[in-house]
C-alpha cells in the first residue's frame, strides 16, 4: 500500500508528464506473461478500448505512455493504432480488464462496417503519411 504521502509525491510527478492512456487486447497467456515482463518493443496499442477488443483478445491492458511532443500529438494522431519503440514496463500499466466474449446482442452488419472503414482509414493515413 503507498502511503498517503507518496501517493502525493507521485501525483504531483504525473501532473509534469505528457501521458495517454492506450490499449492492448492479448490472450491470457500473454497478460500473464505481461505481467511478470512488461510490453517488448514493437507492440501494438488501440487508442480506444473498442479497437484493443476487436483487434485483440478478451484480456484487455489500460497502459500510459509518456511522449515529449505537444499534449495535441495524442489527439491528432491519424492511425487507430500506436506501436511502442523501446520497453514498457509493468509500473506504466494503469489496469489490466477481462472482458466477457459473451454477446447478448449485436448488429454484425454495422460492426463489419465500423471495422472496415477503420481498416481503409488506416490503410490510407499510411499510404499518404501522417
Amino acid at each position: 500500500m503507498v502511503s498517503r504521502k507518496n501517493q502525493r509525491k507521485l501525483e504531483k510527478k504525473l501532473r509534469n508528464r505528457l501521458l495517454h492512456i492506450v490499449y492492448h487486447g492479448t490472450t491470457k497467456e500473454n497478460a500473464d506473461k505481461i505481467l511478470k515482463e512488461g510490453f517488448k518493443p514493437w507492440t501494438y496499442f488501440a487508442k480506444n478500448l473498442a479497437e484493443a477488443l476487436y483487434y485483440g483478445g478478451g484480456y484487455v491492458f489500460a497502459v500510459a505512455i509518456e511522449h515529449n511532443k505537444s499534449p495535441e500529438w495524442f489527439e491528432n494522431w491519424l492511425g487507430w493504432q500506436i506501436m511502442n519503440h523501446e520497453h514498457i514496463p509493468i509500473t506504466q500499466i494503469v489496469n489490466l480488464r477481462k472482458y466477457s466474449r459473451e454477446e447478448i446482442f449485436t448488429n454484425k452488419p454495422l460492426w463489419n462496417e465500423v471495422g472496415r472503414r477503420g481498416i481503409e482509414y488506416y490503410n490510407k493515413v499510411e499510404k499518404y503519411g501522417k
